[in-house]
């Protein structure tokens, strides 16, 4: 699926689409999303967070264009700011946020 993804170039375009309404959403001012605005976030996650771990080009991509917003923009403390605890999907949106945090800071492998 990643592959047949990868060979369309509007892939690109998708994925910084996503990468900026998260930055939107995160940094915006610090109100609680509502309920479909948290699982917009699970989603867009998601998708990046699949991404990274199944798309090479894509994930330097990811890399190498979006390290410095992920580095000040989109981090913990703006996410938890924003999603209430009371709603069943935050912990994990947490949880795939962390997934995607440590993907994006991550290395590439030499052998890979």
């Amino acid at each position: 699926m990643m592959s047949f993804l990868q060979s369309h170039p509007p892939i690109v375009t998708f994925v910084d689409s996503i990468v900026k309404q998260v930055v939107k959403g995160l940094s915006a001012s610090f109100q609680l999303v509502g309920p479909s605005q948290a699982v917009l976030l699970y989603q867009q996650f998601y998708i990046l967070r699949s991404c990274l771990q199944y798309s090479k080009p894509l994930a330097e991509y990811i890399r190498n264009n979006y390290r410095e917003e992920f580095r000040y923009f989109i981090h913990m403390p703006a996410l938890e700011k924003r999603l209430p605890l009371c709603y069943p999907i935050t912990q994990p949106t947490t949880q795939l946020f962390r997934e995607v945090l440590k993907l994006v800071e991550q290395k590439q492998c030499v052998k890979c």
